[in-house]
């Protein structure tokens, strides 16, 4: 039977790392991509590398526990049991959980909402995806209190940087712009990916952009590209443009079910 030690650290202090990938009736998509960020997360919060043996460990479970339509796989590489407090175990025994569940379809629009407090930029786990995620649930929960689904923040110059789980893209009414990693931004999958096939671009975006942008899209591997409709409670225009590279992506991805 299956069990998480009390005493590990993914669990007592939030050391770990972790991924999210959308399945469609059990078909893992841009698997790769989110397997080398894993690693990539992994040494970032210096735990030993994942196995390679998560691939097939992967699709053992996708034909134990398969879904039809629309579902997630959740992986977890943690730093193993250790002590309490702060201080890792030596040597490090890391603990992996893989999990396939069910996931809700995303709404066609979302409203989003800025947070009074900021992304930090310098942290040390900007750019990991961390399990250390009480500050995207503490966004998130100010977000749904003020009437939205997705929360968005500033970094600690005043740029726009991303959501609590979604990276974001800004239409000026000629390009499509999201905000470079130097911003706090996770390197998303889809955002890589909107990048590599859509030509959307890096730069830094005030964020007084957000009220003069044609249309606001979010990115992540359950949303695709996911349209603004309100910021703040104010409503997004819908350029032609957006619903346009929304589409082109959600098409593409079913063609290039795993992109390298």
């Amino acid at each position: 039977m299956p069990a998480l030690l009390v005493s590990d650290h993914g669990f007592t202090v939030g050391d770990g790392v972790f991924e999210t990938i959308k399945t469609i009736d059990s078909l893992p998509y841009a698997l790769t991509r989110h397997l080398e960020r894993l690693a990539r997360s992994a040494l970032g919060l210096r735990l030993p590398p994942p196995p390679e043996s998560i691939r097939g460990a992967i699709d053992q479970l996708l034909v134990k526990e398969p879904i039809t339509g629309l579902g997630r796989i959740r992986l977890t590489w943690s730093g193993g049991p250790g002590p309490a407090g702060s201080l890792r175990a030596d040597p490090i025994t890391p603990t992996l959980v893989i999990s396939h569940t069910s996931a809700p379809k995303p709404a066609e629009r979302a409203r989003v909402v800025t947070v009074p407090f900021p992304r930090n930029e310098r942290s040390p786990l900007s750019g990991i995806k961390s399990t250390s995620y009480a500050e995207n649930v503490l966004a998130l929960s100010y977000a749904r209190e003020h009437g939205g689904d997705e929360a968005i923040f500033a970094d600690t110059q005043g740029r726009i940087s991303e959501g609590s789980g979604s990276n974001i893209i800004i239409f000026d009414g000629t390009n499509f712009v999201t905000p470079s990693l130097d911003c706090g931004v996770l390197a998303g999958t889809a955002r890589g990916l909107a990048i590599e096939w859509c030509g959307v671009r890096e730069g830094e975006i005030p964020m007084e952009a957000l009220t003069s942008a044609k249309s606001i899209l979010l990115t992540s591997s359950l949303r695709d590209l996911q349209l603004v409709s309100h910021v703040d409670g104010v409503e997004v225009p819908l350029a032609p443009e957006a619903i346009a590279l929304a589409q082109e992506f959600s098409k593409r991805l079913l063609e290039e079910v795993d992109p390298l």
